[in-house]
């Protein structure tokens, strides 16, 4: 059975191991040493385990030398030191290389990995292409913009007033509520024509949405305080924002409607050869506004 010998990047303690050593004169070339290198070799805490020699050092090539070495038990493990001691032209040569010896291997099941357990109530896990992440990002901007999304802390950095994870939630339930109205459509992020064309409707679905949750903090926060004899009463900001959502719900679901009637597809059986139809109320019910044939 064939030694299997290691190189530099790992060995096993009691297995052998190749260390070769490339010498050059001063113009850079290759060139053979005058006489064989000596190698000595010292494990990780700096015990020689080799005293320079150049027994068994071996030429494979110009200027070209080999050390087949094996490493013996009872040394430790770590990053060993081997030193190679030679001359070119008359001129001594020294250089230290390292190895890395490994005290045992190691055994890795294949083939079972087991797909985790999902549990009710466990966090599902979105992943997106990065298509979708492009067209996210961009609805994301512009929703932030919308909401003024950046407030300032108490110790005065920054901080945005909705996290970005809940953002992007109102933006994932805005463009469900976008497919859904009739008549049903299958966009996704990725689409150009959500970020683009249709980025106002789908932002102001997710504005509606985040400044409904907004309206609810801000609620809880609006208790009268009194301390001592001192009554503070905190600005209704759950009020304002109610009527916000209020004056701006109806003109959303206006535009939502009007725009999904926009882009409906033509009735079956009434596309090009609908000039064919001899009753013209039969023709023009394919643009009625509710029970449309289609």
């Amino acid at each position: 059975m064939p030694t299997y010998v290691y190189d530099r990047s790992a060995v096993p303690v009691g297995s052998q191991i190749d260390l070769e050593t490339q010498f050059r004169d001063s113009a850079g070339n290759a060139k053979d040493t005058d006489a064989y290198p000596t190698v000595r070799i010292e494990d990780a805490d700096n015990v020689v385990v080799r005293s320079a020699s150049n027994a068994s050092v071996a030429r494979v090539g110009l200027g070209l030398y080999r050390l087949r070495f094996e490493i013996p038990d009872g040394y430790e493990p770590g990053v060993w030191n081997d030193e190679w001691i030679g001359a070119v032209d008359g001129y001594s040569v020294r250089a230290t290389f390292a190895f890395t010896v490994d005290s045992i291997g190691t055994i890795e099941a294949v083939g079972t990995v087991v797909a985790p357990v999902l549990e009710l109530g466990d966090d599902p896990d979105f992943t997106y292409t990065q298509a979708e992440i492009l067209g996210i990002n961009v609805l994301l901007k512009g929703l932030k913009a919308r909401l003024r999304n950046t407030a300032i802390s108490p110790d005065g950095t920054p901080c945005p007033v909705v996290p970005d994870a809940e953002l992007i939630d109102y933006l994932r339930m805005s463009l469900s509520e976008f497919n859904v109205m009739p008549t049903i459509t299958y966009y996704l992020f990725s689409d150009e024509l959500v970020y683009g064309l249709f980025s106002d409707v789908i932002i102001e679905g997710a504005f509606l949405q985040a400044l409904s949750a907004v309206a609810i903090l801000s609620a809880g926060q609006e208790f009268t305080v009194v301390d001592s004899g001192v009554s503070i009463q905190p600005p209704n900001v759950s009020g304002t924002i109610n009527t916000v959502i209020t004056s701006r719900q109806s003109l959303y679901l206006e535009k939502l409607k009007g725009l999904k009637r926009g882009i409906k597809p033509s009735p079956r059986g009434f596309g090009s050869g609908s000039l064919l139809v001899p009753n013209v109320k039969t023709r023009a019910q394919r643009h009625r506004r509710e029970g449309s044939i289609l």
